[in-house]
């Protein structure tokens, strides 16, 4: 499933970056600045997984797919508490990283 099929079918759709922060907004606004405004239109949330996780002491600072795996586990937590739309909330990943 593409990114377009998922951010139609979501309730809350999320990119997960290991970008600094502000990454996606500042190449979209540079690059793709349609993108950067339906980024917004949509209520897109961006999380810098390495801004957030890579000074915690319980994750390896030089791992980046630490950072990004308890970035995704960090959001599944909250999707278990207060699901989305209902309990039966879906995750779509779509990733250029293999």
């Amino acid at each position: 499933m593409g990114a377009q099929a998922c951010i139609e079918r979501a309730a809350r759709v999320v990119i997960v970056t290991n970008g600094q922060l502000g990454w996606v907004e500042t190449s979209a606004k540079r690059f793709m600045p349609r993108v950067l405004g339906y980024l917004k239109k949509q209520n897109i949330t961006i999380i810098s997984a390495q801004f957030t996780f890579r000074k915690q002491k319980q994750i390896r600072p030089d791992d980046p797919q630490s950072w990004k795996d308890s970035a995704f586990e960090q959001l599944v937590r909250e999707g278990v508490k207060k699901p989305c739309v209902k309990p039966t909330t879906k995750m779509c990943l779509v990733s250029p990283e293999s």
